[in-house]
């Protein structure tokens, strides 16, 4: 299942003491794995609900608690990819949900864009990823790591890098360094008039990064008029003209544009495009 389980105790009260939840807290904590983290976090919050998918590792953690007297830990079985943040957070009895997990990498991305379309729901998570994607969620303008993952985050969220951990916290040790993260979601600072066409669009772009915005540009809008996506032949639009509208120079590259100038874009396409169906964003990213 990919799973890499902490088994250091110093790493797991770093990632508690670095997250910052409060006595009074009611965490949801994914894939706890061996607890390692559940645990340590139960003698610090009010109640930790903890969703785990291996039945092995739920009859563990099952007979722990049990063993240690600890009352506060309900465990919930199922798949993190299939919750439905906005029923946890009433079932919880929050109005935001706060989260922590060790998130395997095999799901790392969708799991993430799952957090995003339920954004709503959550407060802050405090994730555990690997290196290369918390260094792709952070990275601004105008950097290599700057791309799909960092523009939708940044529209969506404030992040913040807590902490490394190194691969020998765990076992199997991964072949890679992980970083925690907090995430800190919050209202965009301009939202988009078409969320879905936006992250659509930031996609296509970016799966193009070599090419300028003009072709970029071009290759998408004739995509979107094609009438799988929505965009109407007779309301149609130039892709220099949607730049120009904008003020973005066409010799410009994907990754120079910041989060606002993507919304831009993304408003001028919307204003010609039908209606779309669409009602999520839970899509794998590379």
């Amino acid at each position: 299942m990919g799973q890499n389980f902490l088994v250091n105790r110093d790493i797991c009260r770093s990632i508690v003491d670095a997250a910052g939840f409060d006595a009074g807290d009611t965490i949801l904590e994914l894939g706890p794995g061996l607890g390692a983290i559940t645990f340590e976090l139960a003698g610090r919050v009010s109640r930790v609900v903890a969703v785990e998918l291996d039945a092995r590792m739920f009859s563990y953690l099952e007979a722990k608690a049990q063993a240690e007297k600890i009352t506060n830990v309900t465990l919930v079985s199922g798949n993190m990819l299939h919750l439905c943040f906005e029923k946890l957070a009433k079932d919880m009895g929050v109005e935001r949900l706060r989260i922590i997990g060790n998130l395997p990498y095999n799901i790392s991305s969708p799991m993430l864009f799952h957090m995003v379309d339920a954004g709503d729901y959550i407060d802050q998570a405090v994730v555990m990823l690997q290196k290369e994607v918390a260094d792709r969620l952070i990275a601004r303008p105008g950097c290599k790591d700057y791309g799909i993952l960092s523009v939708i985050f940044q529209y969506s969220a404030e992040m913040e890098q807590l902490l490394q951990v190194a691969p020998c916290m765990f076992r199997p040790a991964p072949k890679v360094m992980s970083s925690v993260i907090k995430i800190r979601f919050r209202p965009p600072v301009r939202r988009v008039s078409d969320f879905h066409l936006f992250v659509r669009l930031v996609r296509a772009v970016f799966q193009q990064r070599r090419k300028t915005l003009a072709n970029s540009l071009r290759a998408f809008l004739g995509a979107e008029s094609s009438g799988r996506r929505g965009l109407s032949q007779q309301r149609s639009i130039e892709a220099l003209e949607c730049l120009n509208s904008c003020g973005i120079r066409p010799e410009r590259r994907p990754e120079e544009l910041t989060v606002e100038e993507f919304v831009g874009l993304a408003d001028v396409i919307a204003a010609h495009a039908l209606p779309l169906h669409e009602n999520s964003i839970f899509v794998e990213v590379s």
